[in-house]
């Protein structure tokens, strides 16, 4: 099966999943939360599609549900409108059980073709749809182009919304390969701690084997010492960790180096409320800082005159946010 052989060829190269190839193209999308403070020992465990395209006897939310309470796991479903029709009951299980809900589109069917005043009524659909089970307190923050087809007027729309629209690092096509075995096993030699694992719901005569692989999988994440949770509650480990840094506000010589980060997270509009940073004696403890610091946001290391030394991640202008943060934030200590 082509499928197969693609990811066959894939993992014996040792190259990326597909799915995070076209990261250019896919402006402000998430593909992972590697090397970001907090994540050792964790993943974000996402499962699309459901809950249910065929009548609700056919539907193995339940049996879901029990497996990863079984296994202590949470997740993320990107859940399409059409496909959660009569499941009030188990949409409200899926929030009690601790796992989140995201947006999936309304028909499993592509919207890269929509024009941008459509695509963006009909996410908002999918919203309104999914929030009344939310508490009235949280709205939808989540979002996977159906498909994974996405485009620059969806990115416009998804960030006028305050949304994040999210891949995945580990994947291999596992609804369209009937071997739970090879699914798991494929999974389980891409991921790593910070990893967005992106599986398919499991239907009584329609992708069932996913079911198996969805078990197999949680062993095995088991057995390398890894959990997952929601994407939510990854992010939630990175502020935390974040927080225990130390604060960049502390007193520090003149003439030090910054390492700023802005971050994509938040939900403030304001850029300087999404930019981190600290500042270090020397130019060795910067650099250290920097190469350890996530790829899930934009990052520069500054010279002791505010130059750019070294940076990565999306500009957009948040390069010269995170200067004009740090010079400020030298104003203060002075």
């Amino acid at each position: 099966m082509a499928h197969r052989a693609l990811h066959n060829t894939i993992s014996t190269l040792h190259l990326p999943p597909l799915v995070t190839w076209p990261r250019l193209v896919y402006r402000g999308t998430h593909f992972s939360f590697k090397n970001g403070p907090g994540a050792d020992g964790f993943l974000a465990l996402t499962i699309d599609d459901g809950l249910c395209r065929q009548a609700k006897d056919k539907s193995m939310a339940t049996e879901v549900c029990d497996l990863l309470q079984q296994h202590q796991a949470t997740a993320t479903f990107f859940l399409v409108r059409d496909h959660i029709r009569d499941m009030d009951d188990e949409l409200r299980r899926l929030v009690a059980d601790g796992h989140e809900l995201g947006n999936h589109g309304l028909q499993d069917a592509p919207m890269s073709r929509l024009g941008e005043s459509e695509f963006e009524a009909q996410l908002l659909e999918g919203n309104r749809s999914l929030e009344a089970f939310l508490p009235a307190s949280e709205r939808m923050q989540w979002f996977r182009a159906p498909c994974g087809m996405f485009n620059s007027t969806m990115h416009g729309v998804i960030e006028r919304n305050d949304m994040t629209h999210v891949l995945g690092d580990c994947y291999c096509d596992d609804y369209a390969v009937e071997d739970s075995v090879w699914v798991a096993s494929t999974l389980l030699a891409q991921v790593q701690a910070g990893s967005i694992v992106i599986m398919h719901m499991p239907e009584r005569g329609h992708w069932e084997h996913t079911f198996e692989a969805l078990r197999l999988v949680l062993e095995g994440l088991e057995q390398k010492g890894l959990r997952a949770v929601t994407l939510s509650q990854m992010v939630q480990r990175i502020r935390v960790s974040q927080v225990q840094e130390p604060s960049p506000q502390e007193p520090s010589p003149r003439g030090s180096w910054w390492v700023c980060r802005h971050l994509d997270f938040p939900r403030e509009t304001r850029p300087e409320h999404k930019i981190r940073g600290r500042s270090y004696a020397s130019r060795v403890k910067a650099e250290t800082a920097y190469r350890s610091s996530t790829r899930f946001q934009a990052c520069v290391l500054l010279s002791p005159t505010f130059d750019i030394v070294r940076s990565y991640g999306f500009n957009g202008g948040r390069f010269d946010a995170m200067v004009a943060w740090a010079r400020s934030s030298a104003q203060v200590k002075e």
